[in-house]
């Protein structure tokens, strides 16, 4: 629902931006596309004489723009809306009052760790493997799982739940109980709580009751949103499955159903979402730059990297010239954005590589590109052409399907470049894809901080991969050209990076300090490993359907031993600069102190200016006029 009513709020801000088409960028095709399905799909419900959908979704909206009448400043999602809650208790005024709405009810959960099965209780049974669809989607009827579904229940456009009673309590241990009411009969053996106060407090319509040899059974119409889940029993755990739980944005308590333990618990859940800051698509907008993100060793380390990098053809200019060619051999059809488009219409070609991310090394020239087909015929038929066009020497790897090219030479470009582009076909169920993340918390830095913040992280980055790279522990030990250490990758260290809070220091830190138990003993890699995840909270392209990635996975036993070295060694020697920031805090907090004190007395035209100059004055690099306004 939030996605689709973002779809409505974004698309109608780029239409009101832009009385001409002429100047749609990529991205703004790509939503512009997704605008015009969600608005045909909307409008047969309001009216019975609706549009023919054509290949123009330029001219289709502009042909619904004259059906319902709307000028061009006019937004076509709120009227589509307004239509849908004229008779309903919700006073609807906006798209942004409903996503206020929606915030607000995620925010009011509030589970607690403690919990007990009491009289009244509903629980639902099914199977672990549906947890990421349920909590996304919420706990609904057969008939409303998936299009075209030909599955029906005994109770159709419903779904049904268990009613826990004193006959069922009269069992002593959570299985028992459970084992005595209808859910506990083959579903599966994870079970969903919903409290008595959490669904009593509804109209009487909301559930109807049943009984059948005496198992109380309550009926939900069409389903239940899993804002309502108070609690998970199961015996099937998988330590990463609480990240579906995570991204939700709200604690739910996991508990086992053999001897009641808690599984998953709310400091856990408050930790993983500390990880998630910056990310506004899961509802973290907020993020802090960390202190050591700007000491002298990152500042005159990135700049070292920039003047190697000085007399070369910039990255981003390599990749406009690459992407140009291939775009003028392909045709109109192709496209650098996923579209949501599952025919043949656009071909997508996806920066995937950190030189997508502007996190690459200064003058990198090895692109990571991503084709994405609507067919495996024309994955074939797409990588031929390519390969007739673009030279360079295969330097192993390329096929039918995919192409890995080293020293390819191109006009305007001085030096040759190296070209990896794998071809998958297209996915809509790739939405918020692992590049797309990392551009999110980018995005979210920027706002708070400005350009001068995003460089700042961004030279954690580069020194963090460059750093690594030089220690042989920087390609993932499943990549080609790994060493016999491994390492997270490119993706890997920015989001390693990104997780703490855009500083080096701090993330090698984090690193160290978790490579040791409660008494300070080593632990071993695998110990480790849970303990401190380096987790994708984006999809990857290539692996759908799998589990995010955790990039600390990329390391070897070998490599998390060199790692502790390496880093315990560079923390040594950057010691002196550490304690003299940590020094020039404690006067930083007193500005800190006296900005929000102010903040709370007079307007401020830019707060995040204000925290970037401590930041900044922390690391010795600005100096105040202690008394000036």
């Amino acid at each position: 629902m939030r996605n689709f009513l973002e779809i409505l709020q974004i698309g109608d801000s780029i239409l009101k931006e832009n009385e001409s088409f002429n100047t749609i960028n990529d991205e703004q095709r790509a939503i512009l596309l997704k605008y015009r399905d969600v608005v045909y799909d909307l409008l047969p419900i309001i009216q019975e004489d609706a549009i023919d959908k054509t290949q123009d979704y330029m001219q289709d909206l502009i042909n619904i723009r004259e059906k319902l009448g709307i000028d061009i400043k006019g937004n076509i999602g709120n009227e589509l809306l307004s239509n849908f809650f004229k008779d309903g208790d919700f006073e609807y005024t906006s798209i942004e009052t409903l996503l206020a709405y929606m915030k607000e009810k995620q925010n009011s959960v509030h589970n607690q760790e403690e919990f007990n099965l009491e009289a009244g209780d509903l629980i639902k049974g099914t199977n672990i493997k549906f947890l990421e669809g349920v909590l996304r989607n919420g706990i609904r009827s057969r008939e409303f799982l998936f299009e075209g579904t030909q599955e029906s229940d005994a109770t159709p456009l419903d779904t049904d739940f268990s009613e826990i009673d004193e006959v069922n309590l009269q069992h002593k241990t959570m299985q028992e109980i459970i084992n005595s009411t209808f859910s506990g009969d083959g579903y599966g053996t994870t079970y969903y709580v919903i409290k008595k106060a959490n669904y009593t407090q509804k109209d009487s319509n909301y559930t109807q009751q049943g009984a059948e040899n005496g198992k109380k059974t309550r009926y939900f119409r069409t389903g239940i949103g899993s804002t309502n889940i108070n609690a998970i029993i199961t015996n099937e755990w998988q330590d990463e499955q609480k990240y579906s739980i995570v991204k939700q944005g709200f604690y739910i308590p996991v508990i086992n159903l053999t001897d009641g333990r808690i599984l998953f618990t709310k400091k856990e859940f408050d930790s993983l979402r500390e990880q998630m800051k910056g990310l506004s698509h899961y509802g973290v907008p907020d993020y802090t730059i960390d202190k050591n993100a700007y000491i002298p060793f990152i500042t005159e380390n990135a700049e070292k990297l920039y003047s190697v990098a000085e007399g070369k053809i910039p990255t981003e200019e390599k990749r406009k010239i690459l992407m140009e060619l291939i775009r003028r051999n392909i045709g109109k059809q192709l496209t650098t954005e996923v579209m949501g488009d599952m025919s043949g219409s656009f071909i997508e070609l996806i920066d995937t590589g950190s030189t997508g991310r502007r996190t690459n090394i200064p003058g990198d020239g090895n692109f990571d590109l991503m084709l994405k087909c609507a067919s495996k015929e024309q994955q074939f038929e797409m990588i031929k052409r390519i390969k007739e066009f673009l030279p360079g020497k295969d330097k192993g790897g390329s096929n039918d399907l995919n192409i890995r090219y080293e020293d390819v030479t191109l006009d305007g470009l001085a030096e040759p470049i190296e070209v990896d582009i794998t071809s998958e076909q297209k996915n809509l169920e790739v939405d918020y894809s692992s590049d797309l993340c990392i551009r999110d918390r980018l995005e979210a830095i920027r706002r708070l901080y400005g350009d001068e913040g995003v460089q700042t992280v961004v030279n954690n980055i580069i020194v963090a991969k460059q750093e690594l790279k030089e220690k042989g522990c920087y390609k993932k030990s499943n990549s080609n050209g790994a060493t016999k250490y491994g390492g997270f990758g490119g993706i890997g260290v920015e989001n390693w990076i990104l997780q703490n809070g855009g500083s080096f220091v701090k993330a090698m830190e984090t690193f160290v300090e978790n490579s040791k138990g409660e008494n300070g003993e080593e632990l071993d890699f695998e110990e480790f490993k849970k303990r401190y995840p380096i987790y994708d909270f984006g999809q990857n392209h290539r692996t759908l359907g799998e589990n995010n990635d955790h990039y600390i996975e990329g390391l070897t036993s070998e490599g998390f031993k060199q790692l502790k070295i390496i880093f315990r060694d560079l923390l040594q020697e950057l010691s002196p600069q550490i304690q003299q920031n940590n020094k020039a805090d404690s006067l930083g907090d007193s500005i800190d102190d006296y900005t929000k004190k102010r903040a709370n007395e007079c307007t401020l035209t830019d707060v995040s200016a204000i925290y970037s100059m401590i930041a900044k004055f922390n690391a010795h690099e600005l100096e105040l006029g202690i008394g000036e306004k």
